[in-house]
């Protein structure tokens, strides 16, 4: 999109920018309407890693929390299929997130 861009931890927009604490790994413009960005995750803990803003630059969710078979697990990498975001967990779980709350709709363990 050719207003927003993205810089080390920072989505910067025409009037404003949003700052995370993490560099940005990876970004995903959904429909005009959302930014989906993971975060770079230092280890497996932090299993909230994964944001999305809408395109004026306010905070929509960070992604839902479960617990894992041995403990917190960050998550590794994001992709849009027929119109829904799934997200892959270092633990080896793919899961269905919800685009209007961030929350986990199914979770599967693939590998």
């Amino acid at each position: 999109m050719e207003f927003v861009r993205i810089k080390d931890k920072s989505v910067i927009f025409k009037n404003s920018s949003v700052e995370f604490e993490e560099t940005i790994a990876e970004t995903m413009f959904i429909s005009n309407k959302f930014i989906v960005i993971r975060l770079k995750s230092i280890g497996y803990k932090d299993d909230r890693n994964v944001h999305c803003l809408s395109i004026e630059g306010k905070l929509l969710w960070k992604i839902g929390a479960r617990a894992y078979p041995n403990g917190p697990s960050s998550v590794s990498g994001i992709y849009i299929e027929n119109d829904k975001l799934f997200a892959y967990r270092f633990c080896g779980f793919e899961e269905e997130i919800d685009l209007t709350t961030g929350k986990i709709l199914s979770s599967e363990l693939i590998k």
